[in-house]
């Protein structure tokens, strides 16, 4: 009861204040739903930018610190999925900065009632502190903690948990032949499903194909009708990153060994998309010697500096007997082509031998590039 009448006093605020109803969903949606015309649609609309790569650019400018910018992300993202409570979240923290006392309280609110709990960032979110001395906003961070009261305080403990994985074997599979190992690691956001469009489209008849599923669910502070998992606890908490992320590795590292002893392989390589190709990088280099490559779509290498616990600088000097092939779009808009060039750097003066490959493209696997990446597996 106290949410909804949080949303009742946030909707008469915006009136004062001109903003329009369409802006905050707050319009009628009978009316809105009424007069849509069945035949006057554009198919082409329902395949637009996949909200996943909008996501994650909004983030990185947001860490950028271009508040401005991220808002009109983060705005873009709440239209198309008005119940995300993460993303009002980030507007929150945006006007904040920005010095919008009026519309960060707002926010804020909008984020509590779409399942944002993570009352920790909240405390310590700096934004917020710069506008603390505001008495309504200071009001409603008041009214905000209080629900915390109501949800309870999330701890966090190591549990032990089956996962899912799929399996693409070979035309033709035969138990006695020997076959190339590829584990596919998708990207934040995404499911086990990452390679089933290039398996459908894949004459495969020397590789075995394995797809995990990331073990935390990407957006726990919101809704999804899809599937949606991420390979970091997203959670805004380094001493919990620093907790959970060897265990990734390490559960990456079981997928690859529990198929080895299943199947006769005489080859392994890691595949890894975004987020994914984050993980290859971390997963091969500390454990070079299980595998014989990893490929690197649209990813960056692990910053030693900021993650240590993740990937060391003296990891990556020592673990050089690892071939890398690196591949990134020229437009990626998620994650910069700069990355790929500075991993290619960064390896060949450690002495890794390194390709690094680019096409004109965004932040996906083009089948034709998943193509030439087998073909530099099954050329070494």
């Amino acid at each position: 009861m106290q949410l909804k009448l949080f949303v009742i006093f946030i909707s008469l605020l915006f009136i004062v204040q001109h903003i329009t109803a369409q802006q905050l969903h707050l319009e009628n949606p009978e009316m809105k739903i009424l007069s849509i015309n069945p035949y006057d649609i554009v198919i082409d609309e329902f395949a637009e930018l996949d909200l996943v790569e909008v996501e994650n650019k909004a983030y990185l400018i947001f860490l950028q610190k271009d508040y401005y910018k991220a808002a009109k992300y983060y705005l873009y993202l709440t239209r198309h999925n008005s119940e995300n409570g993460k993303h009002y979240f980030r507007l929150a923290q945006c006007y904040a900065h920005l010095g919008n006392p009026l519309y960060a309280a707002n926010f804020l609110v909008f984020a509590v009632n779409f399942g944002f709990d993570d009352f920790k960032q909240i405390d310590e979110d700096e934004g917020f502190k710069k506008i603390s001395n505001d008495k309504l906003f200071s009001k409603t961070l008041s009214q905000v903690k209080s629900v915390k009261k109501m949800v309870g305080e999330k701890v966090y403990i190591e549990a032990k948990k089956i996962m899912e994985s799929r399996v693409f074997l070979p035309e033709s599979f035969d138990q006695a032949k020997g076959y190339k190992l590829v584990v596919c690691l998708h990207g934040r956001g995404g499911n086990n499903k990452f390679v089933t469009q290039q398996m459908q489209n894949l004459e495969n008849k020397e590789f075995i194909f394995v797809v995990p599923e990331a073990p935390y669910v990407y957006n726990p502070d919101g809704s999804s009708m899809k599937k949606e998992y991420s390979w970091g606890i997203e959670v805004m908490d380094v001493e919990l990153w620093k907790r959970s992320d060897p265990y990734v590795t390490d559960y990456i590292l079981d997928v690859h060994n529990h198929f080895k002893e299943k199947y006769n392989i005489t080859e392994s390589y890691l595949i890894g998309f975004s987020q994914g190709a984050g993980m290859a990088y971390c997963t091969g280099i500390k454990n070079s010697s299980k595998f014989d490559g990893i490929i690197c779509f649209g990813g960056a290498l692990i910053n030693t500096e900021k993650y240590p616990w993740l990937l060391s600088e003296e990891q990556i000097k020592e673990n050089n007997n690892l071939d890398v092939y690196i591949v990134h779009g020229k437009n990626d808009l998620a994650v910069d082509y700069k990355y790929a060039q500075k991993a290619k750097k960064k390896l060949k003066k450690y002495g890794y031998n390194v390709e690094l490959h680019t096409f004109e493209g965004g932040h996906n696997v083009p089948l034709n590039e998943f193509k030439r990446a087998l073909q530099w597996a099954t050329n070494r």
